[in-house]
């Protein structure tokens, strides 16, 4: 089986076109561990695509077939293991020119054997690739590697063929036809004197839609009706190209050719000389032509992507390099550029010269350490034409031989976070500060407003107790008040206390929730009793609270409860409980967790529009009027802040006369 003979050299390639990257080591996993399956599947496969070149292998068993197939593969697969796929084609493509072959003459290869064999080892390839990496990134790099080689594969198996039919075309008639027939390009042969085709075969009618003579008889019209307007200067540079040079080298040229129905494809076209005058001019070329619309669609998808990272480096101001140490050149993005404001990348001691002076050891330090340990992270100052900036730099260590050769990695510059964290910090300093001194200032005034108020309510009932005879009803009256609304102000000192320490020095617990509900109940016990009021309390699970914190709330929903109740009608007060999946969490400001529990605290009492749901939680809001309920207007603002504290929050829900629920949402995990 030889699947791996058409191996020629690119000669117009670009330098170290096959100096892969990520190719090599792919190569060696299939040489230590699947081998005997790669070759099978290439076996398999080339039979299922029913490969031209199999008929000449006929007389080989299956095991000999085997042997031969899994040689060819090794040798293939173990030059490019060594990064020398370049030294295996030029191996090969002697090989073939030479006739060196073996079991097949280098005139029994067809074009549709070229394309086919590539296919079939790239499709094989391409299945180890799951058992290598399941890393995205890796997995594209080397898919990138394969393809560039399958694509220099196919290009040099197609030029090295098109030069030996150049040599034989006019001895071996029979060979070129049969090379036409098979092949899946467009063959053709150019008039340069006419300027029109003189000749076309091939997969003309399946690629364009145009039958042969239907083309021919479009004549020199040919190129301009069809050609895309914006691609027919490429078309006559490569036939302007041919004449100019005059020699036996072979162009290539890409194109926008329009088919039978309108359509656009990319085409692909290699054209030698294939006639000259008898003054040695250029009269004829020969043309090979490929429809390439995938292959180019993907490789402008792959310039978009690019073209997209690039974008979203310069908008995170991240950029990447690639770092050779033998060298010590480095490849940049031009958002690094930017980032270190300079157009020519900077060597490692001219880079280290530019690091602020206090951050210097920190960085070779973590160099030696990355050596080492194959990562390489530091964040550090470096100062871009007088600016200071902070940067982050990760990279990965690339060894050969167990060396280090060479550094991949990105530049993060956070100047601005870093520069936002320490105002943000200052803020937090002060906030404290500002906190600290509110809550001193609370605890001082309480003290010394609630003091004036306690020997107002005293003496007021002195006098009343020791006047009562004398004073007037008027002036009794008026007394009352004082002592009633000096109450009012002292109970209103301690909510305001009670509001602006929340949040103080307590420490969480993981708490009974029931045992704290029922210390509540227990403080209320005589207003319970008074009200003849039904509560009723399911088994609440123990949580990670602020058991003073969560106490007050409990305390301030069922008295609210209590003191809102229905006259004509017996207090019910349900305390329930459920837990929920953060999918059935609908508020935003909660703390994310894996699970919540909800706590409802469910009353009989007179209600209110539920239009006012979200106002009740405000500071100091009544929605009703002092001489028919007493409060403050702070207990269910209390109850809000409490839940924040916590990472939750609290909703309420009623009608008129229908009862409220309010609902208790904790995260939990």
């Amino acid at each position: 089986m030889l699947l791996n003979i058409i191996r020629v050299t690119i000669y117009e390639s670009e330098p170290g076109m096959y100096n892969f990257r990520h190719l090599p080591a792919f190569a060696q996993f299939i040489l230590d561990n699947h081998i005997d399956e790669y070759v099978n599947d290439q076996i398999q496969l080339s039979y299922k695509m029913d490969i031209p070149l199999l008929q000449y292998l006929k007389h080989l068993s299956r095991e000999q077939l085997f042997q031969q197939s899994k040689l060819s593969a090794q040798e293939m697969l173990g030059f490019i293991a060594d990064n020398n796929a370049k030294g295996y084609l030029e191996m090969s493509m002697q090989r073939w020119v030479t006739n060196q072959l073996n079991i097949v003459d280098k005139f029994d290869i067809v074009a549709e054997d070229i394309t086919l064999i590539n296919y079939v080892r790239q499709e094989s390839l391409k299945k180890f690739l799951p058992g290598y990496t399941n890393d995205t990134d890796l997995l594209m790099a080397i898919v990138t590697d394969l393809n560039t080689f399958i694509l220099g594969n196919n290009t040099t198996a197609s030029n090295t063929y098109m030069q030996i039919l150049k040599n034989k075309i006019e001895e071996e008639t029979l060979f070129t036809s049969n090379i036409i027939n098979a092949s899946p390009a467009i063959i053709f042969i150019y008039d340069l004197i006419q300027q029109r085709e003189s000749f076309i075969t091939g997969k003309v009618e399946e690629v364009m839609g145009f039958t042969p003579k239907e083309v021919m008889d479009m004549g020199g019209e040919m190129v301009v009706k069809l050609a895309h307007p914006e691609d027919l200067h490429i078309i006559a540079e490569m036939i302007q190209k041919v004449i100019t040079e005059n020699n036996d080298q072979i162009s290539v040229s890409e194109y926008r050719f329009k088919d039978k129905s309108g359509k656009y494809h990319w085409m692909r076209t290699y054209v030698v000389i294939f006639k000259r005058d008898e003054k040695g001019q250029p009269v004829e070329i020969l043309g090979q032509t490929f429809e390439v619309s995938k292959e180019k669609e993907l490789m402008l998808a792959l310039e978009k992507r690019e073209k997209e990272l690039l974008e979203a480096q310069s908008i995170a101001k991240v950029g990447s390099f690639d770092w050779d140490f033998a060298t010590d050149t480095t490849q940049y993005t031009p958002e690094l550029r930017r980032i270190f404001e300079t157009e020519t990348p900077p060597g490692y001691e001219s880079f280290l010269s530019q690091v602020h002076p206090e951050d210097k050891q920190k960085v070779v330090d973590a160099m030696s350490k990355g050596m080492e340990e194959g990562y390489y992270e530091c964040e550090y100052r470096y100062i871009a034409n007088g600016k200071e900036k902070v940067l982050l730099t990760r990279g990965g260590i690339v060894y050969q031989d167990e060396k280090p050769v060479k550094m991949i990695g990105t530049v993060h510059d956070i100047t601005e976070r870093k520069q936002f964290e320490e105002s943000l910090f200052e803020k937090t300093i002060e906030l404290q500060k500002s906190n600290a001194s509110l809550q001193e200032v609370a605890s001082v005034a309480s003290h010394d407003l609630k003091e004036p108020l306690r020997k107002i309510i005293t003496f007021s009932d002195m006098v009343v107790a020791a006047e009562k005879e004398t004073l007037s009803t008027t002036s009794q009256a008026h007394l009352q008040k004082v002592i009633e609304s000096s109450r009012r102000m002292k109970t209103l000192i301690d909510d305001i206390l009670t509001f602006s320490t929340l949040g103080g020095k307590e420490e969480k617990q993981h708490k009974s929730l029931k045992e704290v509900v029922q210390d509540v109940l227990n403080t209320l016990e005589v207003r319970i009793k008074e009200k003849n009021a039904e509560v009723t309390v399911s088994d609440l699970p123990v949580a990670m609270i602020y058991p003073t914190q969560m106490q007050q709330l409990f305390l301030n929903l069922i008295s609210n409860a209590l003191k809102f109740h229905k006259e004509d009608e017996v207090a019910k007060i349900q305390i329930t409980h459920s837990f929920k999946r953060p999918a059935q969490i609908k508020h935003t400001a909660v703390t994310k967790a894996s699970k919540y529990l909800e706590i409802h605290v469910a009353d009989n009492g007179i209600g209110f529009n539920n239009e006012a749901a979200e106002k009740i939680f405000q500071l100091f809001l009544r929605l009703h009027n002092r001489s028919q309920y007493e409060g403050t207007g702070l207990g269910l603002a209390i109850c809000r802040k409490v839940a924040e504290n916590h990472g939750g929050t609290i909703t309420a829900a009623s009608e008129p006369g229908k009862g409220s629920v309010f609902t208790l949402t904790l995260p939990l995990l």
